[in-house]
């Protein structure tokens, strides 16, 4: 190698040294004042030293041209330090080094399958990286399995069937034969009704109930009832044939009558009973039918249902709807039409053996001050501090003042 071959090689790796150096500088471009000023220095010195000989001012142009085209590369790229990977180092839009900070996540593998678990050739992966191969091989069904539990005891008369084995059986259950209950004959069900009786057979009922009575054409005439007799202080003759025909009352016991034809069951007066087991609440009947805040009583249904618990239903409604009488329970207060239909019934004259007895029942006894008059829930309609009350002895239906006291408290019941 000659010379001059030493000086160019010299001088190209002196060039590379000024580019490197130059591109490790900081990032930003280089000025050509700046470049030809420090190419020109070192070039002078290697001729100095006799490593080079002079260049024209064109070859020096040129060089130093390259020089500044190669020491203001910048490399070019899209990625950021979260696209590289956690301390790699990179170039990117500019010449400063940049360190990559990407953790990549570390994808778990979960699972506890092993190869013995998974069908023969099939691949998978479980608690690791690794691709297994399963080795799993399914048993050559030969022969259908039948399962269940069913004995012949359990399975109809008759029936076959299959139950863990493939011997066909049959079952041997016989049912029990059903037992029809009762002791009704078509007489006593309402005609048309059909029903079973003490056997599988289909009855149809054939029983009529009378036809009930109509009072259209009807007039209620004392005299008639008291067969003769005017009244018990009014002269005439007590006899026993005072009752009449108006309808059948039943004695069930010493405080309570039933009226068959309507049902209903009557109380004996209650007003000094009512007084003397509450003396500080008087027989007044303040209830509120028509206004904002109406009695609960109004709104059950059946009006027995209700349990006197409202302060707006006022005293004789609550008493009736807690009293408890010979065993019933589900009292309440008449309403004005009950207590007439109870004069029309003849309770007067009818509720009792004798038509003392009767009137003694109706009215009391004797120490009440109202004279048979009684409360109803029945409100006035055109003066709701109004009520209606009812006087069993004469049938005279009147209103009076709500807060009164002078008038009666009696209670009905019915059959649910």
């Amino acid at each position: 190698m000659n010379k001059k071959s030493i000086f160019s090689f010299l001088l190209g790796g002196v060039i590379v040294g000024v580019i490197m150096f130059l591109f490790l500088k900081p990032s930003k471009e280089v000025e050509v004042s700046e470049l030809e000023e420090d190419v020109r220095g070192i070039y002078e010195k290697l001729v100095e030293l006799g490593y080079t000989p002079e260049l024209s001012n064109v070859e020096m142009d040129m060089m130093i041209e390259k020089v500044q085209e190669a020491s203001n590369w910048v490399p070019k790229g899209t990625v950021t330090a979260s696209d590289v990977l956690e301390g790699e180092t990179f170039y990117n839009n500019s010449r400063d080094l940049q360190t990559g900070t990407y953790v990549p996540e570390e994808f778990e593998f979960l699972g506890d399958a092993s190869v013995d678990d998974v069908l023969e050739g099939r691949q998978f992966y479980s608690d690791s990286e690794e691709l297994l191969i399963g080795t799993l091989r399914l048993p050559v069904t030969t022969s259908t399995v039948y399962r269940g539990n069913a004995s012949t005891t359990d399975v109809l008369a008759g029936k076959t069937f299959y139950s863990n084995s493939g011997v066909l059986k049959t079952g041997t259950y016989t049912p029990p034969t059903v037992s029809y209950l009762g002791d009704a004959s078509v007489t006593d069900v309402m005609s048309g009704k059909k029903f079973y009786s003490n056997s599988g057979t289909l009855l149809t009922g054939t029983y009529t109930p009378p036809t009930p009575i109509d009072f259209t054409n009807m007039q209620y005439s004392t005299y008639e009832d008291y067969a003769g007799i005017d009244y018990l202080d009014w002269g005439g003759t007590l006899t026993e044939d005072y009752k009449g025909e108006e309808s059948e009352w039943t004695y069930i016991s010493d405080n309570i009558w039933k009226d068959e034809r309507a049902g209903i069951y009557w109380s004996s007066d209650q007003t000094n009973t009512m007084l003397a087991q509450v003396p500080s609440i008087p027989n007044s009947n303040n209830f509120t039918a028509m206004f904002l805040d109406t009695c609960d009583y109004f709104n059950s249904v059946p009006r027995s249902s209700y349990d006197g618990t409202d302060s707006d239903c006022g005293n004789a409604i609550n008493w009736c709807a807690t009293l408890e009488l010979d065993g019933r329970s589900n009292w309440y207060l008449p309403s004005q039409k009950e207590l007439l239909l109870a004069y029309i019934d003849g309770m007067y004259n009818q509720a009792g053996d004798t038509l003392v007895d009767a009137a003694a029942f109706t009215v009391g006894d004797g120490s009440a001050v109202h004279s048979g008059a009684y409360w109803s829930s029945s409100e006035v309609s055109y003066y709701s501090f109004h009520a209606w009350n009812v006087y069993l002895s004469s049938g005279n239906t009147l209103y009076d003042y709500k807060d009164n006291t002078y008038i009666g408290v009696r209670c009905v019941s019915r059959d649910l």
